[in-house]
């Protein structure tokens, strides 16, 4: 008695499709955040400090740090690319890499927060 298991389509996959909407929220709210933060200015901002000489300072273009949005999104759309392809293989390792993608943008939004926490003092 063999049981015809029909594979669930990407789409139709609830857990799947929460962790990949989360992950793009997070994603577009790191976009968000660097826009509304990072105001255009006509001077270098400080991009790495190194305290142990204590004169080191190295300085950026403002506009360098929109970087972060960007990579924020295209790492999330790869991924979340990868999730799919994979979805059609074994479902547990899409939903572990999309896991994993969650974790990230979080950590993400928090480091890029403090990043340009650290800017706007400047």
């Amino acid at each position: 008695m063999s049981e015809n298991i029909d594979p669930v389509p990407f789409t139709k996959d609830k857990p799947v499709m929460i962790l990949a909407v989360s992950a793009s929220i997070l994603a577009f709210a790191n976009v968000l955040q660097t826009l509304v933060r990072l105001k255009s200015h006509d001077f270098k901002v400080p991009t790495q400090y190194v305290v142990s000489d204590g004169s080191v300072l190295q300085t950026s273009s403002w506009y360098s740090l929109y970087s972060l949005a960007l990579f924020s999104l295209l790492g999330t759309g790869l991924l979340i690319f990868l999730a799919y392809r994979l979805h059609k293989s074994n479902k547990v390792f899409a939903a572990g890499v999309l896991t994993v993608q969650v974790i990230l943008a979080v950590v993400s939004f928090v480091v890029s927060g403090a990043l340009l926490g650290l800017v706007s003092r400047v």
